[in-house]
């Protein structure tokens, strides 16, 4: 995360809005709206120090370390060519890596029957 992030994360969760329900439920569309200027090209994140992409500010809460075991076997395995199809995934972040290193963007797809989970994972970029 950034350091930015951090500072947010901080004064939300250690400052007097953290043990405040009702203020917070009343700050945070302010507080949406102000990620959604400061990160409308994405947010910055290296998985796993391995695959950096740009996500959704709604995902924000999504750390740089997601699933590391997985992730590393996973990304083991991936060759050059390789097809992919992530199904059930959340937010496809497995997708969208393993597309990366295939390195043939129509060669991996991911499916998920949430709809506001798939609106997410359309919004992370490569």
């Amino acid at each position: 995360m950034t350091h930015l992030e951090n500072i947010i994360t901080r004064i939300r969760h250690e400052s007097a809005l953290g043990n405040m329900g009702i203020l917070w439920n009343l700050v945070r569309p302010i507080h949406d709206f102000g990620w959604r200027l400061w990160a409308w090209r994405g947010i910055s994140r290296n998985l796993n120090g391995t695959e950096p992409m740009r996500i959704s500010p709604r995902l924000r809460q999504l750390s740089d370390e997601y699933e590391p075991e997985v992730w590393r076997s996973l990304m083991g395995q991936v060759k050059a060519g390789d097809t992919f199809a992530d199904i059930g995934s959340f937010h496809g972040l497995y997708a969208v890596a393993v597309g990366k290193r295939a390195a043939r963007p129509a060669g991996f797809m991911h499916l998920n029957r949430i709809r506001s989970i798939l609106a997410f994972s359309r919004s992370i970029s490569v």
